[in-house]
Protein backbone atom coordinates (compact mmCIF):
# COMPACT_ATOMS: atom_id res chain seq x y z
CA UNK A 1 0.00 0.00 0.00
CA UNK A 2 1.35 3.43 -0.88
CA UNK A 3 2.14 5.46 2.23
CA UNK A 4 0.21 8.66 2.82
CA UNK A 5 2.25 10.80 5.15
CA UNK A 6 1.89 14.29 6.59
CA UNK A 7 4.67 16.80 7.02
CA UNK A 8 4.13 20.15 8.69
CA UNK A 9 0.37 19.61 8.61
CA UNK A 10 0.33 19.48 4.79
CA UNK A 11 -0.22 16.32 2.81
CA UNK A 12 2.36 15.64 0.08
CA UNK A 13 2.10 12.64 -2.20
CA UNK A 14 3.51 12.05 -5.68
CA UNK A 15 4.52 9.05 -7.77
CA UNK A 16 7.07 8.71 -10.54
CA UNK A 17 6.32 5.71 -12.73
CA UNK A 18 9.89 4.76 -13.51
CA UNK A 19 9.66 1.09 -14.45
CA UNK A 20 13.18 -0.25 -14.20
CA UNK A 21 11.98 -3.66 -15.34
CA UNK A 22 11.19 -2.24 -18.78
CA UNK A 23 14.65 -0.89 -19.54
CA UNK A 24 17.58 -2.64 -21.18
CA UNK A 25 20.03 -1.73 -18.41
CA UNK A 26 17.78 -3.32 -15.77
CA UNK A 27 18.43 -6.75 -17.28
CA UNK A 28 22.16 -6.25 -16.73
CA UNK A 29 21.84 -6.19 -12.93
CA UNK A 30 23.77 -9.09 -11.48
CA UNK A 31 23.99 -11.07 -9.35
CA UNK A 32 20.41 -11.14 -8.10
CA UNK A 33 21.15 -12.53 -4.65
CA UNK A 34 23.67 -11.76 -1.95
CA UNK A 35 26.74 -13.96 -1.81
CA UNK A 36 27.74 -16.35 0.94
CA UNK A 37 30.81 -14.55 2.30
CA UNK A 38 30.50 -14.29 6.11
CA UNK A 39 28.79 -11.09 7.24
CA UNK A 40 30.82 -8.32 8.81
CA UNK A 41 31.31 -8.27 12.57
CA UNK A 42 29.73 -5.29 14.37
CA UNK A 43 32.23 -2.44 14.60
CA UNK A 44 32.98 1.20 15.38
CA UNK A 45 35.30 2.98 12.96
CA UNK A 46 36.76 6.41 12.27
CA UNK A 47 37.61 7.79 8.84
CA UNK A 48 39.45 10.82 7.46
CA UNK A 49 38.30 12.58 4.30
CA UNK A 50 40.21 14.94 2.08
CA UNK A 51 40.52 16.72 -1.22
CA UNK A 52 43.63 16.48 -3.40
CA UNK A 53 45.69 15.15 -0.49
CA UNK A 54 44.51 17.69 2.11
CA UNK A 55 42.40 16.41 5.01
CA UNK A 56 39.13 18.33 5.09
CA UNK A 57 36.70 16.26 7.18
CA UNK A 58 36.33 13.34 9.54
CA UNK A 59 33.59 10.88 10.31
CA UNK A 60 32.64 7.87 12.37
CA UNK A 61 30.53 4.85 11.53
CA UNK A 62 29.12 1.98 13.54
CA UNK A 63 27.33 -1.24 12.68
CA UNK A 64 25.23 -3.28 15.09
CA UNK A 65 22.98 -6.33 14.78
CA UNK A 66 19.32 -6.04 15.77
CA UNK A 67 17.84 -9.50 15.35
CA UNK A 68 17.34 -10.19 11.62
CA UNK A 69 18.41 -6.63 10.78
CA UNK A 70 21.57 -4.59 11.00
CA UNK A 71 21.84 -0.88 11.72
CA UNK A 72 24.50 1.48 10.40
CA UNK A 73 24.97 4.93 11.91
CA UNK A 74 27.27 7.52 10.36
CA UNK A 75 28.13 11.05 11.40
CA UNK A 76 30.81 13.50 10.39
CA UNK A 77 31.57 16.82 8.76
CA UNK A 78 34.10 19.32 7.54
CA UNK A 79 36.70 20.67 9.94
CA UNK A 80 39.48 23.23 10.27
CA UNK A 81 39.87 25.94 7.67
CA UNK A 82 37.76 23.92 5.23
CA UNK A 83 34.76 24.28 7.56
CA UNK A 84 35.22 28.05 7.37
CA UNK A 85 34.78 27.89 3.60
CA UNK A 86 32.14 25.15 3.44
CA UNK A 87 30.25 24.12 6.53
CA UNK A 88 28.70 20.65 6.39
CA UNK A 89 27.73 18.08 8.99
CA UNK A 90 26.01 14.81 8.13
CA UNK A 91 24.07 12.28 10.22
CA UNK A 92 22.73 9.03 8.80
CA UNK A 93 20.80 6.12 10.30
CA UNK A 94 20.10 2.98 8.24
CA UNK A 95 18.10 -0.14 9.06
CA UNK A 96 18.53 -3.10 6.67
CA UNK A 97 17.93 -6.84 6.49
CA UNK A 98 20.89 -9.07 7.23
CA UNK A 99 19.98 -11.92 4.89
CA UNK A 100 20.04 -10.12 1.52
CA UNK A 101 21.50 -6.74 2.58
CA UNK A 102 18.22 -5.10 1.60
CA UNK A 103 17.55 -1.58 2.89
CA UNK A 104 14.45 -1.04 5.01
CA UNK A 105 14.60 2.60 6.15
CA UNK A 106 17.14 5.39 5.78
CA UNK A 107 17.14 8.71 7.62
CA UNK A 108 19.72 11.31 6.70
CA UNK A 109 20.32 14.90 7.78
CA UNK A 110 22.73 17.40 6.24
CA UNK A 111 23.52 20.62 8.11
CA UNK A 112 24.79 23.55 6.03
CA UNK A 113 25.52 27.12 7.11
CA UNK A 114 22.14 28.58 6.13
CA UNK A 115 19.84 25.56 5.89
CA UNK A 116 19.57 21.85 6.45
CA UNK A 117 18.30 18.91 4.40
CA UNK A 118 16.39 16.01 5.88
CA UNK A 119 15.81 12.89 3.81
CA UNK A 120 13.78 9.81 4.66
CA UNK A 121 13.76 6.73 2.42
CA UNK A 122 11.30 3.85 2.82
CA UNK A 123 12.45 0.88 0.73
CA UNK A 124 9.89 -1.51 -0.76
CA UNK A 125 10.08 -4.50 -3.11
CA UNK A 126 8.99 -2.42 -6.11
CA UNK A 127 10.79 0.85 -5.40
CA UNK A 128 11.44 3.51 -2.81
CA UNK A 129 9.40 6.26 -1.21
CA UNK A 130 11.65 9.18 -0.42
CA UNK A 131 11.10 12.60 1.08
CA UNK A 132 13.59 15.47 0.97
CA UNK A 133 12.91 18.54 3.11
CA UNK A 134 14.96 21.71 2.78
CA UNK A 135 14.39 23.38 6.13
CA UNK A 136 14.79 27.11 6.67
CA UNK A 137 13.97 27.63 2.99
CA UNK A 138 10.90 28.06 0.79
CA UNK A 139 11.11 24.49 -0.56
CA UNK A 140 8.28 22.48 1.07
CA UNK A 141 9.68 19.11 0.05
CA UNK A 142 7.38 16.13 -0.35
CA UNK A 143 7.10 12.40 -0.78
CA UNK A 144 8.00 10.87 -4.11
CA UNK A 145 7.84 7.27 -5.25
CA UNK A 146 10.66 6.05 -7.48
CA UNK A 147 9.75 2.77 -9.13
CA UNK A 148 13.31 1.51 -9.34
CA UNK A 149 13.99 -1.93 -7.91
CA UNK A 150 15.83 -3.69 -6.41
CA UNK A 151 17.59 -0.66 -4.94
CA UNK A 152 19.79 -0.31 -1.86
CA UNK A 153 21.21 2.58 0.11
CA UNK A 154 24.99 2.99 0.01
CA UNK A 155 25.74 0.98 3.16
CA UNK A 156 23.57 -1.97 2.07
CA UNK A 157 25.10 -1.78 -1.41
CA UNK A 158 28.56 -2.04 0.12
CA UNK A 159 27.49 -5.05 2.20
CA UNK A 160 25.99 -6.68 -0.90
CA UNK A 161 29.22 -6.25 -2.87
CA UNK A 162 31.25 -7.48 0.09
CA UNK A 163 29.19 -10.70 0.23
CA UNK A 164 30.16 -11.72 -3.32
CA UNK A 165 33.14 -13.97 -4.21
CA UNK A 166 35.14 -10.94 -5.49
CA UNK A 167 37.40 -13.01 -7.72
CA UNK A 168 39.77 -11.11 -10.00
CA UNK A 169 37.82 -9.96 -13.05
CA UNK A 170 34.38 -10.34 -11.43
CA UNK A 171 31.82 -7.67 -12.27
CA UNK A 172 28.84 -6.68 -10.12
CA UNK A 173 26.06 -4.36 -11.25
CA UNK A 174 23.43 -3.04 -8.86
CA UNK A 175 21.21 -0.05 -8.07
CA UNK A 176 22.09 2.37 -5.27
CA UNK A 177 20.35 5.32 -3.67
CA UNK A 178 22.77 7.70 -1.87
CA UNK A 179 19.95 10.02 -0.77
CA UNK A 180 19.10 12.16 -3.77
CA UNK A 181 18.65 10.10 -6.95
CA UNK A 182 18.97 6.44 -7.97
CA UNK A 183 22.16 5.27 -9.72
CA UNK A 184 23.31 2.21 -11.56
CA UNK A 185 26.67 1.15 -10.14
CA UNK A 186 29.16 -1.19 -11.83
CA UNK A 187 31.91 -2.70 -9.69
CA UNK A 188 34.85 -4.47 -11.32
CA UNK A 189 37.35 -6.50 -9.28
CA UNK A 190 40.66 -5.34 -10.75
CA UNK A 191 42.94 -7.52 -8.64
CA UNK A 192 44.93 -7.89 -5.46
CA UNK A 193 47.61 -5.54 -4.12
CA UNK A 194 48.91 -3.96 -0.93
CA UNK A 195 47.19 -0.92 0.56
CA UNK A 196 48.35 1.16 3.49
CA UNK A 197 45.98 2.22 6.29
CA UNK A 198 46.43 2.98 9.99
CA UNK A 199 50.21 3.13 9.46
CA UNK A 200 50.49 -0.46 8.24
CA UNK A 201 50.17 -2.46 5.06
CA UNK A 202 47.21 -4.71 4.32
CA UNK A 203 46.58 -7.25 1.55
CA UNK A 204 43.75 -5.60 -0.35
CA UNK A 205 41.19 -6.11 -3.12
CA UNK A 206 41.07 -3.27 -5.64
CA UNK A 207 37.53 -2.41 -6.83
CA UNK A 208 36.86 -0.02 -9.71
CA UNK A 209 33.55 1.89 -9.59
CA UNK A 210 31.46 3.28 -12.44
CA UNK A 211 28.11 4.93 -11.93
CA UNK A 212 25.33 6.46 -14.02
CA UNK A 213 22.34 8.45 -12.85
CA UNK A 214 18.86 7.09 -13.59
CA UNK A 215 16.60 9.92 -14.74
CA UNK A 216 13.29 9.94 -12.85
CA UNK A 217 11.45 12.66 -14.79
CA UNK A 218 11.35 14.52 -18.09
CA UNK A 219 11.85 13.20 -21.62
CA UNK A 220 14.76 10.98 -20.56
CA UNK A 221 12.84 9.32 -17.76
CA UNK A 222 14.16 5.81 -17.13
CA UNK A 223 17.36 6.39 -19.12
CA UNK A 224 20.93 6.37 -17.86
CA UNK A 225 22.83 9.63 -17.81
CA UNK A 226 26.49 10.37 -17.13
CA UNK A 227 27.16 11.87 -13.71
CA UNK A 228 27.91 15.59 -13.97
CA UNK A 229 30.70 15.47 -11.35
CA UNK A 230 31.82 11.86 -10.85
CA UNK A 231 34.61 10.73 -13.16
CA UNK A 232 35.78 7.41 -11.70
CA UNK A 233 36.38 5.75 -8.37
CA UNK A 234 38.52 3.07 -6.70
CA UNK A 235 37.93 1.35 -3.36
CA UNK A 236 40.40 -0.91 -1.57
CA UNK A 237 38.96 -3.44 0.89
CA UNK A 238 41.04 -5.74 3.07
CA UNK A 239 41.58 -9.16 1.50
CA UNK A 240 40.69 -11.15 4.62
CA UNK A 241 37.62 -12.26 6.57
CA UNK A 242 36.81 -8.64 7.43
CA UNK A 243 36.74 -7.21 3.91
CA UNK A 244 36.63 -3.76 5.39
CA UNK A 245 37.16 -0.56 3.34
CA UNK A 246 40.68 0.73 3.79
CA UNK A 247 40.72 3.62 1.33
CA UNK A 248 38.63 5.13 -1.45
CA UNK A 249 39.58 7.65 -4.13
CA UNK A 250 37.05 9.39 -6.37
CA UNK A 251 37.99 11.63 -9.29
CA UNK A 252 35.66 14.63 -9.53
CA UNK A 253 35.59 17.72 -11.69
CA UNK A 254 37.44 19.60 -8.91
CA UNK A 255 40.16 16.98 -8.40
CA UNK A 256 40.19 13.79 -6.38
CA UNK A 257 38.50 13.17 -3.04
CA UNK A 258 39.70 10.45 -0.71
CA UNK A 259 38.54 8.60 2.39
CA UNK A 260 40.78 6.43 4.53
CA UNK A 261 40.39 4.25 7.59
CA UNK A 262 41.93 5.76 10.74
CA UNK A 263 40.77 3.39 13.47
CA UNK A 264 38.44 0.44 13.92
CA UNK A 265 37.21 -1.58 16.88
CA UNK A 266 35.35 -4.86 16.48
CA UNK A 267 32.51 -5.79 18.85
CA UNK A 268 33.23 -9.49 19.18
CA UNK A 269 30.56 -11.79 20.64
CA UNK A 270 30.93 -12.39 24.35
CA UNK A 271 32.67 -15.60 25.33
CA UNK A 272 32.97 -17.41 28.63
CA UNK A 273 34.38 -15.38 31.54
CA UNK A 274 38.13 -15.03 31.33
CA UNK A 275 38.30 -15.57 27.57
CA UNK A 276 40.58 -13.23 25.65
CA UNK A 277 37.85 -12.90 23.03
CA UNK A 278 35.32 -11.40 25.44
CA UNK A 279 36.46 -7.86 24.71
CA UNK A 280 36.37 -5.67 21.62
CA UNK A 281 39.64 -5.86 19.74
CA UNK A 282 41.29 -3.28 17.56
CA UNK A 283 42.53 -4.00 14.08
CA UNK A 284 46.11 -2.83 14.11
Amino acid sequence: MNPILKCGGVLWLSAAGLLAQGTDWARELRPALAGTFPEVTPFRANFAFGWSGIQAASGEASLSHEGSNFRVKVRGGTEGWVAELWQLKVESDLLARRDQMISVELKQREFYKKYRLEMTGLFQTDGIWRQRLRLLSSDPGGWKFLRVAPIRDMASAMMFVRSQPLLDGDEITLLAFPGDSPYRVRVIVEGRETQRAMNQNFPAIRLRLFLQKIETSGPNKGKLQAHSKFRSGVVWVSDDTNRFPLRAEVNLFIGYVYAELVKIEWDLPKKTPGSNESRASELK
